[in-house]
């Protein structure tokens, strides 16, 4: 992926972000409680944030794949010592793997599907690597579901849209970290994802409740969460496929 290639760095400072800790971290680490230790896949893996979480919560070994080489090259240095982790260049319709998995972790990878057709295809290859009663649980940007919203700006993220956006219709999204940079962000609804997942044969699709860990909450308030909770610019889905 071209712009990732480009921010590849820039884009690893958005791990310093309270939300991808106490949030995102934590509803993961939640799930993977409840799962029996596996192998697992995490396709769009980017610097390897969920490739980390999978890892130190005893789910490996973890294969990472990302399309952006730029990216992996990051993963590699931050994981190289790690024998149970490794890494493979591929967009993820043209990744083959002989095995299936049990778990599938896939940040943000419905945000980067060109259009609806595109969303159905990721979803059916999803669908042909996950093993029978195997887990999918894949983190969705909502932003471009309302107009933008200099609420999110205390979250050190910046949205360049003006009213709420269509399935497929991409919005700028700026990350004020350290070192700040843009992506571009494809919006769709939870209905057209619910959908998608479902045409490819999955039989239980949820959306998962949102919580803030307590160690957030002591740090950051509880005001500060409010508006993460109430519009939920950032979601979490799991997936299973039952056979």
């Amino acid at each position: 992926m071209h712009t990732y290639d480009q921010v590849a760095t820039e884009y690893k400072t958005t791990d310093e972000l309270p939300y991808r800790e106490y949030l995102e971290k934590w509803l993961i680490e939640n799930e993977l409680r409840e799962l029996k230790k596996c192998r697992s896949l995490d396709l769009a893996c980017g610097n390897g944030f969920y490739t980390n979480i999978l890892f130190a919560n005893g789910f490996s070994p973890v294969l990472g794949v990302d399309s952006s080489a730029e990216m992996l090259a990051l993963a590699e240095k931050s994981f190289k010592s790690h024998n149970d982790i490794s890494f493979i260049h591929s967009c993820v319709n043209d990744f083959e793997s002989n095995q299936e998995f049990d778990l599938i972790t896939a940040g943000f990878l419905i945000n980067y599907c060109s259009d609806v057709l595109h969303l159905k295809q990721v979803c059916k290859k999803l669908y042909s690597l996950l093993s029978n009663n195997g887990t999918i649980l894949t983190t969705i940007d909502f932003i471009g579901e309302k107009a933008k919203s200099d609420m999110l700006l205390q979250y050190s993220e910046q949205a360049f849209h003006d009213r709420p956006l269509k399935d497929g219709e991409t919005f700028k999204l700026r990350f004020l970290t350290t070192n700040p940079c843009d992506i571009q962000v494809t919006h769709y609804s939870e209905k057209t994802i619910t959908d998608a997942f479902s045409s490819a044969g999955f039989e239980f699709v949820e959306w998962i409740p949102l919580s803030i860990s307590p160690k957030g909450i002591k740090e950051k308030g509880s005001e500060y969460w409010n508006y993460m909770l109430e519009s939920k610019p950032t979601r979490f889905l799991k997936i299973k496929k039952h056979k």
